[in-house]
């Protein structure tokens, strides 16, 4: 690995960073401490933009508050910015704020994570552990609030095919996956990372998630029922036998779901 260009000018401390779809470009978004008297004014932050390839920082903004999380949108002509003082904001990537999305009225605390679904859709993620969905060219709210988590929302992961979406609490530290349309939990939570924070995010086929811990650690889970089946069937070692199917899958015909091995 070789450095090929420092990334410049931004200040305060680097809290969350986003590719565009196409690479050519890197958001972050920062906290600045305020100065000594001044603690009651809250903290600020700091939204920059640089080209990767040169390395120069090509537009930077202030945020009404401190940066807690960032996403770019799918076409790349926006970004929307978590800040610590319950707001999200959709600018435009010279950084001026399109449209500020108040979300006290829903949750209280820090918009904690945001993430694009394929549509151009908002995800938003906040402190008091609940998903809000908006729509990304006009920041108007779509649908309820989803209470995903006890604890933070540390971060947010679309499915490839947006039908579903992956949520990592932070301090549970288990992960969760979300049915998109009918904002139901789908299966049960996956283990680990107790008392840590992580985050997750989806391999690009989809097939895997992967999910890293504050401290050091980090897990990959398979993500598809394909894949649950499989497992489900190597520790099994056989089909459901008839009394079993009629009482865990009532109402349908029998059928072998571990291909492997005899009817039961």
């Amino acid at each position: 690995p070789r450095q090929e260009a420092p990334l410049s000018g931004l200040e305060g401390t680097v809290i969350a960073m986003a590719h565009s779809p196409d690479g050519r470009r890197l958001a972050a978004v920062t906290f600045v401490q305020p100065p000594p008297g001044e603690e009651d004014a809250g903290p600020g932050g700091w939204y920059g933009l640089w080209d990767t390839g040169s390395g120069e920082l090509v537009a930077k903004s202030r945020l009404r508050s401190d940066g807690k999380s960032l996403a770019f949108s799918p076409d790349g002509t926006r970004v929307a910015a978590g800040t610590g003082d319950g707001h999200a904001l959709l600018l435009d990537t010279s950084g001026k704020v399109r449209h500020d999305l108040d979300l006290s009225a829903i949750s209280s605390g820090s918009v904690t994570a945001v993430a694009f679904r394929r549509d151009g859709t908002l995800l938003t993620g906040t402190w008091s552990g609940i998903v809000q969905h908006w729509d990304g060219s006009t920041g108007r709210q779509l649908g309820h609030p989803v209470l995903v988590e006890a604890a933070p929302v540390s971060s947010i992961a679309m499915a490839p095919g947006s039908a579903s979406f992956a949520v990592s609490g932070g301090s549970s530290g288990g992960v969760k996956v979300w049915d998109d349309g009918s904002l139901q939990q789908f299966g049960a939570s996956f283990p680990g990372g107790a008392g840590q924070w992580g985050h997750v995010a989806y391999t690009p086929d989809g097939s895997r998630l992967v999910v890293v811990y504050s401290d050091g650690t980090a897990a990959v889970w398979p993500a598809t029922v394909r894949a649950w089946l499989d497992q489900a069937c190597a520790v099994a070692g056989r089909n459901f036998t008839h009394e079993e199917w009629d009482r865990f899958v009532p109402g349908q015909d029998y059928r072998r779901t571990c291909p492997a091995y005899p009817a039961g």
